[in-house]
């Protein structure tokens, strides 16, 4: 979900010669919860594998390739590149992500310690509003940086 918000704050910020990638310490599946909590949240996210979603928001004709990776995916590939750590575990397990010039932990609760129960649909909604809020925030910074 974070991907997916910083992708459409950068784009909305015109900072569009930075990009944004996913990545933890393994990969996995992009969550059904989370991916309905981006629908409600005004996304189309359209499935192509089990591992990769095509998300589009109404304001851009471009879309966004989400696909699971690895953080040695990327660390070797990019000359230049900030991680932002939202997930808990990969954060404690990786205190140091090689190649990142700017490491930023931004943690949040994972969402899937409801799952299967009657609050489910509302907390994976509520962590999508929180973690779209940060990202824009962070944006704002960026362009004042820049």
């Amino acid at each position: 979900m974070a991907q997916v918000w910083m992708w459409l704050a950068l784009k909305e910020a015109g900072l569009t010669h930075i990009s944004v990638w996913s990545a933890g310490t393994e990969a996995t599946a992009f969550h059904p919860n989370a991916q309905k909590a981006l629908r409600t949240a005004g996304f189309s996210v359209n499935p192509l594998s089990d591992h990769t979603v095509e998300v589009r928001s109404s304001d851009h004709e471009e879309s966004l390739v989400c696909d699971s990776a690895v953080f040695s995916d990327f660390s070797n590939q990019l000359p230049e590149f900030a991680a932002i750590m939202t997930c808990g575990d990969a954060d404690e397990n990786c205190p140091f992500v090689p190649g990142a010039s700017l490491r930023i932990s931004q943690t949040y609760t994972d969402p899937k310690w409801s799952d299967n129960s009657d609050k489910s649909e509302e907390v994976y909604s509520e962590t999508c509003r929180i973690i779209g809020r940060e990202q824009l925030y962070i944006t704002q910074q960026l362009q004042l940086e820049l």
